[in-house]
């Protein structure tokens, strides 16, 4: 029964949903996904949450935010990464110094774990959420099992109910309070698709791989009627408060 849990409809989340396509405008160059120019990237405020694969299932989420004019945080929940590198300065599953960026996390996973696939799926966020999420992560990181915001160190294997934990803490109105506790990466990812980010970059092949970016064909994105459904672009152009059954 545990066995069929663990590979019934995992790899379903490996597959981008119906709608979603390649953003033919993004950079396909391999320089702009490279460190250096990850550090520009880095100055916008966003948050960047990671799901992975194996070839049979799903088998881990991260999550990393940018700040403006601050370093990035990593928070990797019942994960590895950094253990043995004292450098790397983990604490309570938080990544405080050397905190890896897209690339170095790909080779990382792809290197050592033989993992296939990588999604991020990525939200832009205001300068004062992104600062909110970066002090609850760094709370968890200083206090551990005594912090008052968020506790950040979580059990091997559990790392999901951390993740969702703290998307319905911090993540609103961009994802949504009622997103649902999963033992699954990939239940946690068939979610995700649905709370509207503002881009999913796929990873996959070599080590030095340059992401597919994924927009969601005839959305704006963060544009929502009253009732919280998102708008369709060409309604949304004209004005139309049209819903959308998701």
């Amino acid at each position: 029964m545990f066995a069929l849990l663990l590979t019934s409809g995992c790899r379903s989340g490996a597959v981008a949903p119906a709608g979603w396509t390649a953003d033919e405008t993004a950079d396909v160059a391999p320089e702009a996904w490279q460190s250096e120019a990850q550090a520009v990237r880095d100055r916008t405020p966003r948050l960047q949450v990671f799901i992975h694969y194996s070839r049979t299932h799903s088998t881990h989420t991260a999550l990393r935010v940018t700040t403006p004019g601050k370093p990035p945080v990593f928070w990797d929940p019942g994960g590895a990464y950094g253990l043995t590198k004292p450098s790397y300065g983990r604490k309570n599953d938080v990544i405080l110094d050397a905190p890896p960026d897209l690339p170095t996390w790909w080779v990382y996973r792809k290197r050592w774990l033989k993992e296939p696939f990588l999604y991020v799926f990525e939200w832009d966020l205001e300068a004062p959420h992104a600062r909110a999420m970066r002090d609850a992560l760094l709370d968890g990181a200083i206090n551990g099992r005594k912090a008052e915001v968020f506790q950040t160190i979580r059990t091997p294997g559990l790392c999901v109910f951390g993740m969702c934990e703290f998307l319905r803490t911090y993540g609103p109105p961009h994802i949504s309070t009622e997103l649902h506790t999963n033992l699954l990466p990939n239940t946690l990812a068939m979610q995700l698709w649905d709370e509207n980010p503002d881009r999913v970059l796929r990873y996959e092949g070599d080590l030095d791989a340059v992401p597919v970016v994924l927009t969601r064909t005839g959305f704006l994105h963060n544009q929502l009627d009253e009732s919280g459904d998102m708008v369709p672009a060409q309604a949304a152009m004209v004005g139309e408060a049209t819903t959308v059954d998701q």
